[in-house]
């Protein structure tokens, strides 16, 4: 009798420890739901082609949700959690590139494009009036 209730006390205090974490989830409060639906749109499924954590229903995607919901609960900030992603899936995980020498075009290359189209308007509008 003894050997039951010492096994059956053990399996008991396993079975609360790992309903602890389960318990332990608190709730987001709305700004902390805003951010978390705001990192979901940006950060890109790694599986899904095109689609970012918020349209992707896959279980990798189900799981960066929770722990992009974990990072928050503990305190961290988007661009610490943006940053723990990238650090190990690369700046393409990201939908929104980052400002640096690579993408230095992407960026800036409209504006470049811009201007020189207005100095050739410019320019053959004044040579044309001559």
């Amino acid at each position: 009798m003894r050997y039951i209730i010492k096994h059956s006390f053990i399996v008991f205090m396993m079975l609360v420890g790992l309903a602890l974490p389960i318990m332990a989830k608190t709730e987001l409060s709305a700004d902390d739901a805003r951010r978390a639906e705001y990192l979901f749109t940006i950060i890109k499924c790694p599986v899904c082609t095109g689609q970012n954590l918020a349209e992707s229903h896959v279980d990798i995607a189900v799981g960066l949700k929770n722990i992009i919901t974990e990072k928050i609960i503990s305190g961290q900030s988007d661009t610490e959690i943006i940053d723990y992603f990238t650090t190990i899936y690369g700046d393409d995980i990201v939908l929104i590139p980052p400002e640096n020498e690579y993408t230095f075009l992407l960026w800036y290359g409209p504006y470049i494009i811009l201007i020189l189209g207005l100095l050739v308007f410019m320019g053959r509008k004044y040579y044309f009036k001559r």
